[in-house]
């Protein structure tokens, strides 16, 4: 065998070994998928009883439950001495910044009495579209006594839902509106980047990574060309029908609201201010909660006024941006202590 030839086993041999050691360490403290997909019942979930790793904000490693949600397995079939609590939302109430136990779903379940269940239906980037595509059999079968809509803005309600980028999305349909599903989701190239989210932690790590890039340059695009005409008719009419549907499934329904919350700007906390826009599409939203009779719990005053006494960051973690992202373990706690109070006196 040729000196040149041996050196080629040798350098191949090194890569493999790299690779094999690199994503060992990869899949077991920075990331391994959920393998997201959609189900024609609950909408975009992950795999039953995956076992993943997060590690891109924060840390978790955690077993999903039977629906492919961040619980702990529980009997679908309610158990009639227990009020049953659900969660809805995205990446916040999701938590994969976080391990399980440390998530306010968890705490708030934890500091309950043993009358109540608190289940965790949050999945990353839900829009309402998702909520409404999946809460009719979410009623049916996880029969819920309340409900939590957890939203980042209340312009959730609103225009999000018309894009059909997204897994779920809503149509105009002639006098009304109408949940779609977004078919290019499971063509054959998600399907084989859903294989390389699987099949290593190098490939997913590096998929996700050039997706944030890329995620990054669309919206640096998107931030200096669009310019976006507000037709507040078609938004009232839309979210008349949305509140209806919702309500029809969900007779017991808050909304948990974490507008406002104060991230770390020049060495202080700052609350962005909203423009004319963006306050006239809040009241929009908040008017027509109030006038179908749908509660809003509002976490800001309370987790910045925390933040400003304590002067500890809520938000985010070591090994992303401290004071910015998603909640870190001391605002999952100080969240769920301000829903836990909110419970306590609805008395229900």
């Amino acid at each position: 065998m040729g000196k040149k030839l041996k050196i080629a086993i040798y350098v191949l041999l090194s890569i493999i070994i790299n690779l094999i050691f690199w994503n060992f360490i990869i899949e077991r403290f920075i990331y391994l998928s959920e393998e997201a997909h959609l189900d024609n019942k609950i909408g975009r979930r992950g795999k039953s009883h995956k076992k993943i790793v997060f590690g891109l904000e924060g840390f978790s490693s955690i077993k999903l439950d039977s629906l492919g949600f961040n619980n702990n397995d529980y009997k679908i079939e309610k158990d009639e001495n227990k009020k049953r609590i659900l969660l809805l939302g995205d990446s916040f109430t999701e938590a994969y910044q976080v391990q399980r136990e440390d998530n306010y779903c968890s705490i708030l379940g934890n500091h309950l009495e043993d009358k109540y269940e608190v289940i965790n239906l949050g999945i990353s980037g839900a829009t309402m579209a998702y909520h409404l595509f999946a809460s009719k059999y979410i009623s049916e079968y996880l029969q819920p006594d309340l409900v939590f809509i957890q939203v980042d803005t209340l312009q959730d309600f609103l225009l999000d839902n018309f894009l059909q980028s997204n897994w779920l999305y809503v149509e105009k349909n002639n006098s009304s509106f109408t949940i779609k599903k977004n078919y290019d989701r499971n063509s054959k190239s998600v399907r084989i980047k859903n294989k390389l989210y699987s099949f290593s932690g190098i490939t997913g790590y590096f998929v996700i990574r050039l997706r944030e890039f890329a995620n990054t340059l669309c919206k640096k695009v998107d931030n200096e060309n669009q310019t976006v005409q507000l037709d507040y008719d078609f938004l009232q009419e839309y979210i008349d029908w949305e509140l209806n549907e919702i309500k029809s499934n969900y007779t017991n329904l808050v909304v948990l609201d974490f507008s406002g919350l104060a991230s770390i700007g020049n060495n202080r906390f700052i609350v962005h201010e909203s423009d004319n826009n963006s306050k006239k599409l809040d009241s929009l939203v908040i008017n027509s909660l109030y006038k179908n009779d749908i509660k809003i719990l509002s976490v800001d005053e309370e987790f910045n006024l925390y933040q400003e006494q304590h002067k500890i960051a809520l938000l985010g973690f070591n090994n992303k941006i401290i004071g910015y992202g998603h909640l870190n373990e001391q605002g999952h706690k100080l969240v769920a202590d301000i829903m836990m109070q909110y419970i306590n006196n609805l008395n229900f």
